[in-house]
Order: C-alpha cells, then sequence, then structure tokens
C-alpha cells in the first residue's frame, strides 16, 4: 500500500488520478466553462484545427458506433451544405444538444467532442434516452456531424466530429443572438414582467388541458409553454390539441419527408392550433390500429404457412398410400364417368385418387402434429 503523502503545512494530499474516466472528462468540460458565453472563450489560442483531432476508434468496428446508449447508423459530414443555414434551422433538442457539442468542442481547443456518454447528455439537455437517439440521429444525418469512435461497456461512450467551419458558424450564431438579446433587454422588461404576472395569475389548467399528452413532439420543443398560449388564446380545445398532436406525431415518424418543407416546424404547428385549426393527416393511424396491422399481418403469414405444411403432410400420406395400390385397386376407385371419358387424362385420375383418399382414410389416420396444427389454424 502506498504511503500518505503530506503538503509543506501537514495537510494530507489528495490524490489525483492520473487516467480519467469519460465522465471524468465530461464534469472537467462542464466545470471549465460549459455555461460560458461563447464569445469569452473564442480567443485565438483556441482555432480549430483538423490536425489536431485525435480519434477514437474500436477495434474491430471500423464504422460502427460502439456506445450502445446512443447506438445508430454511421453517416459522414456533407461539408457541401451551408451550414449558416442549416444553424439557423436548429431550434429545440436539436440546437441544445450541438450547443453542448460546440462547447465540449471548443473548450478542447478541436472539432471533436471528446468522450460523450448518453447518461450525461441527458442530464445536460434535461431529455428522455429514447428521444435523444432520434435526435442524434437526425442530426448526424443531416450531414451536420459524424460519430468517429467511442468505447463499449458499462461506461460506454462515443465521440463526435463536425466541421471545422459549422462549429465556427454555430458561435458565431450565439454571439448573434446573445447579442440581439442585450439590445433587446430594457424594451421587453415591462413585457416579460407582464407575461409572468399573467402566466402566473392563470397558473393552473383545466384538468383536461393538463391531461394533454405532448411527450410525442418534445423532440420539436412541444411542451406545457406551448400549451399554455394555446389555452390563453381562447380559439381551441384540449381534444383537438391532443388530436393534433397524434396527427403530427404520426407525421414526423412515418411522414418525414412531408415536413421537411417546413424550416420552422414547431412555429408552424403552434401557427395551426393558436388559429383554432387542427393538424389532420387523412392516413393517419393511431398507435392501437398500426400495432393491430402489423398483428393482422403476422397472423395471415402465420396461417398460409400452416396451410402449406397441411398440403406437404397429405402429398407424403397420399403418395405412401397410392404407391401401395394395384392398377385393379386403383381402377376399383376411379369414378366410371372419368374412366369412360373420352379425354381422360392421368391428372383426373389422381384428383380422383386424392378425393377417395381423403374422405375415407385421410382423417382418420392423420398424425397427431398434423391434428394440433389444424386446431392452431382453427383459433386465428
Amino acid at each position: 500500500m502506498t504511503a500518505p503523502v503530506f503538503t509543506q503545512d501537514g495537510t494530507k494530499k489528495k490524490f489525483v488520478p492520473k487516467r480519467r474516466a469519460p465522465y471524468l472528462l465530461q464534469n472537467e468540460v462542464i466545470n471549465q466553462g460549459i455555461n460560458k458565453p461563447i464569445s469569452s472563450i473564442n480567443d485565438s489560442s483556441q482555432t480549430l484545427d483538423d490536425t489536431s483531432i485525435k480519434i477514437v476508434v474500436s477495434k474491430g468496428s471500423e464504422n460502427k458506433l460502439v456506445d450502445k446508449g446512443l447506438e445508430c447508423s454511421q453517416n459522414s459530414i456533407n461539408t457541401k451544405l451551408n451550414y449558416h443555414e442549416e444553424v439557423s434551422k436548429l431550434c429545440g433538442i436539436q440546437k441544445r444538444i450541438v450547443r453542448y457539442f460546440v462547447s465540449c468542442c471548443t473548450v478542447r481547443g478541436e472539432s471533436v467532442t471528446g468522450p460523450v456518454t448518453i447518461e450525461t447528455l441527458s442530464s445536460v439537455t434535461n431529455t428522455t434516452k429514447k428521444t435523444l437517439r432520434k435526435v442524434v440521429q437526425r442530426i448526424i444525418e443531416k450531414g451536420l456531424m459524424e460519430r468517429v469512435g467511442g468505447k463499449t461497456g458499462k461506461s460506454g461512450f462515443s465521440v463526435f466530429r463536425f466541421d471545422k467551419a459549422f462549429v465556427n458558424a454555430f458561435r458565431l450564431q450565439l454571439d448573434l443572438e446573445s447579442s440581439q438579446s442585450f439590445k433587446n433587454t430594457f424594451s421587453l422588461v415591462k413585457k416579460t414582467e407582464s407575461t409572468k404576472t399573467s402566466l402566473n395569475e392563470n397558473h393552473s389548467l383545466p384538468k383536461e388541458w393538463e391531461n394533454i399528452d405532448c411527450r410525442d413532439l418534445e423532440e420539436i420543443g412541444f411542451g406545457l409553454p406551448q400549451i399554455r398560449q394555446i389555452y390563453s388564446k381562447g380559439t381551441n380545445t384540449a381534444d383537438t390539441v391532443q388530436t393534433s398532436i397524434d396527427h403530427f406525431s404520426f407525421a414526423l415518424q412515418n411522414k418525414s419527408g412531408t415536413l421537411n418543407k417546413y424550416k420552422n416546424k414547431l412555429g408552424t404547428f403552434m401557427s395551426v392550433l393558436q388559429k383554432g385549426g387542427a393538424w389532420v393527416e387523412h392516413d393517419y393511424m393511431s398507435p392501437q390500429e398500426i400495432a393491430l396491422k402489423k398483428l393482422a399481418k403476422q397472423r395471415k403469414d402465420r396461417l398460409e404457412r400452416l396451410k402449406n405444411l397441411e398440403e406437404d403432410f397429405f402429398s407424403n400420406a397420399f403418395e405412401l398410400w397410392s404407391s401401395g395400390l394395384t392398377e385393379a385397386e386403383k381402377n376399383g376407385i376411379i369414378p366410371d364417368h372419368v374412366k369412360k371419358a373420352l379425354f381422360a387424362k392421368d391428372i383426373q385420375k389422381i384428383i380422383a385418387l386424392k378425393s377417395y383418399f381423403k374422405e375415407h382414410f385421410w382423417k382418420s389416420n392423420m398424425p397427431d402434429e398434423l391434428k394440433k396444427i389444424k386446431e392452431e389454424m382453427n383459433t386465428l
């Protein structure tokens, strides 16, 4: 055991580990200025240089994300994008995630984030892990960032990389927003105080409005504040708002291409509801309908497989039975009208034999396994 180390004044020196775990690194990033204004850390000593990037890649997995918490498909950065335009489109959870990642890059002086765990990201953005996985994947699919590695296991993490030009564009946007916000502060004081007073006076919503479930729209920034705004307009009902949320969520999950024409999805959705309208998808299906549709298809496929299996059993049993018959026995079974037909073919004789076999032998000699299968078919 290593002897304790004391300082000159006699106090025991605190042990500091040389190798830092991913979660310690994230705490360091947060403590070193994650909440500071971007301009306060934008100096010449922190220029972003892609040549200084240290990429962590898992062994045996070239293009696969290894952190199970944030696992999804791998995409490369699209350097042909207009980064200033893409930055202006970011809102809600997407913007909070990118802001955190860019802050990590800025503190490191690189265009890579360093190790990021889903637990840390969930805590910083105040978002569920399920929502984070969807939103992070959409950011990657846009070509704004890429995954460059990570580590598996209980303390797994992922590393993300941005294009240097995108990081600079995002930092510039934040500086502009901060400057504009400062200029408008004094003119908005009275309005803000009035709004706060109004919200406090109308803090409680009617029960039917409080029961509105808007979790499926968290990724676009829709929540309780937006519900309060709609309620304060007095132009809509709780039922219409809930139905619109369900339909818009359906479109996000199943028809995302049709919503890409709206740069500000939250603003578009809010505008419809505040005007007293409703968001309606004509091919909308509720989660229950989708589940029933999948179940019906599964049952149909299984019934088809069971029918094919029964036919195989029957064919094998018929071949075995008919092979033991003499021609005289077969002629005794085949009906006279089939034998006397001028154009009688072998196939017609076989059909007659199968019909006789099925009626007189098959039901009584059916294997137990097949009987169980037929019973299962009757329950479907």
